[in-house]
């Protein structure tokens, strides 16, 4: 690292120490009952759904069904962690969890069909009926030769 990004870093830190500082001390002098700091309580959440409801088409199928998971959590709990903790845990079971247990099951049901099947290949090909030139009603005929 350079001293520029060291000192630009250090600059963001004590810019952002001060801001929240001076955050500190603005809200100390709210008064506690009124509809600033009802804002002041409601901010954080509101300001995160509002990025993540920006962000949910970009996410595709799985950013869709988590938010309406967790709107549908909110809409029965009244718990913002619970709307939270839904709608992470159906976007993720929608994105990662269930196409990877669709895709498991079906490449392990091909490999045991496989490898099931190698074992007995040779028995499967030997027992064929084999394809002859001969009349279908001259069956007895082909297995004599056969012998």
């Amino acid at each position: 690292m350079t001293w520029r990004t060291l000192t630009a870093i250090g600059v963001l830190g004590l810019v952002s120490y001060a801001m929240r500082s001076g955050g500190f001390l603005a809200a100390g002098h709210v008064q506690d009952d009124g509809k600033v700091a009802e804002f002041f309580r409601l901010a954080p959440g509101n300001l995160f759904i509002a990025f993540v409801a920006t962000a949910c088409p970009d996410g595709g199928l799985p950013s869709i069904v988590g938010r309406a998971s967790a709107f549908c959590v909110m809409a029965l709990t009244r718990k913002q962690w619970a709307a939270l903790a839904g709608g992470f845990m159906t976007a993720y079971v929608t994105h990662f969890l269930a196409p990877t247990l669709v895709g498991n099951m079906i490449g392990g049901i091909a490999l045991a069909a496989l490898l099931n099947h190698a074992p007995v290949a040779h028995e499967i090909a030997e027992n064929a009926p084999r394809a002859s030139k001969q009349a279908p009603n001259d069956r007895h005929s082909a297995t004599r030769r056969d012998e």
